[in-house]
């Protein structure tokens, strides 16, 4: 196993204190025999000086070159790299806010559709199945089109979160500004604009009422 720069400079720290305390043992600090005092201090001031060096070197060397096995020398991740994530593809559509690309389930940033069971009230007070008709109109609005994904995260689903495109128009937008999906704010406020707009104009489920669908998926 190939031994690192930085243990070698503190193995040759290592081995200058043990000649610092072996030349202190066998040399009486007040003369030994045959052996001149300046001589002494000369020995121990070189070993002093030999012991600090190791440290010095050890302590540059673990710094600029930490050991190729340590955590600390791995390349770190962007924390945004997974917005650099493009899925492109003809999607299956599987809601209002969640569609399949190349087996790549992806749900639709910042919007909430009504879920696939739920049901609302039209203008006229009759239930329908808006879950049902949200999925709808995202179909027939991209119809048969080329989608693309830039991705913003991963739910706790395991599914990506993000924003598609139709050609250059946002289909999360599109889904709110027509009143098949609400703005989720709990995640995002991108698409408020949309959603007050759709509610101005009764769009889509603002023709009549309805439960927001994070609401409903609760009771449900």
């Amino acid at each position: 196993m190939p031994v690192s720069t930085a243990r070698i400079a503190t193995l040759a720290m290592i081995a200058a204190l043990f000649v610092l305390r072996a030349m202190r043992m066998f040399w009486p600090q007040h003369g030994g025999a045959g052996v001149p005092r300046e001589s002494q201090d000369a020995s121990l001031r070189l070993s002093w000086l030999t012991l600090a060096v190791a440290v010095l070197a050890s302590a540059a060397v673990s710094h600029s070159a930490p050991d190729r096995n340590s955590p600390a020398s791995s390349p770190e991740l962007p924390s945004d790299a997974s917005l650099d994530l493009v899925t492109s593809g003809y999607p299956r559509v599987i809601n209002g806010d969640t569609i399949n690309i190349q087996g790549s389930r992806i749900r639709l940033f910042g919007i909430d559709a009504p879920e696939s069971q739920q049901t609302c009230k039209n203008a006229s007070g009759r239930v329908f199945d808006c879950g049902w008709k949200a999925t709808v109109a995202l179909v027939d609005h991209i119809a048969g089109g080329t989608v693309s994904c830039r991705s913003r995260g991963v739910d706790r689903f395991g599914r990506t979160v993000a924003v598609c495109h139709l050609g250059s128009e946002d289909l999360n937008a599109w889904m709110v500004a027509n009143g098949w999906a609400v703005a989720y704010r709990h995640y995002s406020l991108d698409y408020v604009p949309q959603e007050n707009a759709a509610q101005a104009g009764k769009r889509g489920i603002w023709a009549g009422s309805f439960m927001a669908p994070s609401e409903w998926r609760r009771a449900h």
